[in-house]
C-alpha cells in the first residue's frame, strides 16, 4: 500500500514537472512572436501615421460634390490690405477669398475672376451645409458648366472647351452680376482672368467674346425654331380651316343636289 502511494506521488510530481516544462516551452516559443508582433505593430502604426499625413496633405486637394475641400490655413480674422486697380476696382487675393466660406466671415465666390458676396444665399453656399459649398472661397468657373466639383475640375482650361460648353459659365457670371442681392466686390488678382494689378487678361476677354457669340447663335437658332413652330402651327390651323370649309361646301352641294332631285 505504501509503495502504491509512493507511486502516485511520483506520478503527480512528474505531471507537475511536465506542466511546468510545457509552460516554459510555450513561453519561450510564443514570447518572441509577441515581441516581434508588437514591434511590427509599432512600425506598421508609424508607417500608417506617415501615410495618413501624406494622405491628408493629398486629400486637401481632393473633394467630391458632397465634401467641402480644405481651404488654406489662414486666420479668418486676418486683416487684409485693400488694394485697388487703376480703374478703382478692388483687387482681392486668393488667400483673402479662401477665408470667406461661412456667414460669420461672409461668403464669397469668384467666377471668371469676379468676386461676389453671396452670404444671402447661405443655404446654398455655406461651407457646412450648402449644396453649392464647393464654390465658396475659390474661383471654380469650369465647374459651373461641367458640374465636376473638384479641385481638378476647377483647374480645367476653359480656352480648350467648345463654345457650346463654355457659354453656361459666362451665363452664370451674368447671373451673379445681375443678381438683386449678391454684391460684386472686385476682381481676383493673380488669377487666370486678372493679373496681380487687377487688369483683365486676354483669356477672359476671349472667353466672354466666344460665349457672347455662342449665345447669340443659340438665341438665333432658338428664335428660328420658335418661328418655325409658329409657322407650322399656322399651317396646320390653315389646313384644318380649309378642310372644314371644304366639308361645308360638300355638304351644301349635297343638300342642293338632294333638293333638286326631290323636285
Amino acid at each position: 500500500m505504501r509503495a502504491f502511494r509512493i507511486l502516485l506521488v511520483s506520478i503527480a510530481q512528474i505531471s507537475i514537472s511536465l506542466h511546468i516544462l510545457s509552460s516554459t516551452i510555450v513561453s519561450i516559443s510564443f514570447d518572441p512572436y509577441i515581441l516581434v508582433s508588437a514591434e511590427e505593430t509599432v512600425e506598421t502604426a508609424t508607417d500608417k501615421d506617415t501615410d495618413n499625413e501624406n494622405s491628408e496633405s493629398i486629400d486637401d486637394t481632393k473633394t467630391t460634390e458632397d465634401t467641402k475641400p480644405a481651404v488654406p490655413v489662414v486666420d479668418p480674422n486676418k486683416v487684409f490690405e485693400q488694394v485697388f486697380a487703376s480703374n478703382g476696382v478692388r483687387v482681392i487675393s486668393s488667400e483673402e477669398l479662401s477665408i470667406h466660406v461661412e456667414k460669420e466671415h461672409r461668403i464669397w465666390l469668384s467666377i471668371l475672376g469676379k468676386v461676389y458676396d453671396v452670404t444671402d444665399g447661405e443655404d446654398f453656399y455655406s461651407a457646412l451645409k450648402g449644396s453649392y459649398k464647393f464654390y465658396s472661397g475659390r474661383d471654380a468657373s469650369p465647374c459651373f458648366s461641367s458640374g465636376t466639383n473638384t479641385p481638378e475640375g476647377a483647374e480645367e482650361k476653359l480656352e480648350e472647351w467648345e463654345d457650346k460648353k463654355l457659354m453656361p459659365v459666362w451665363e452664370w457670371s451674368e447671373f451673379y452680376q445681375n443678381h438683386e442681392t449678391y454684391k460684386y466686390l472686385g476682381v481676383l488678382g493673380g488669377s487666370r482672368y486678372y493679373d496681380i494689378e487687377g487688369n483683365e487678361l486676354q483669356l477672359r476677354k476671349d472667353i466672354i467674346s466666344r460665349s457672347e457669340a455662342e449665345k447669340k447663335k443659340a438665341d438665333e437658332e432658338r428664335e428660328a425654331k420658335r418661328k418655325k413652330r409658329l409657322a407650322d402651327r399656322e399651317e396646320r390651323k390653315k389646313k384644318k380651316e380649309e378642310g372644314l370649309l371644304k366639308k361645308r361646301r360638300e355638304a351644301a352641294e349635297k343638300a342642293k343636289q338632294k333638293q333638286e332631285n326631290e323636285l
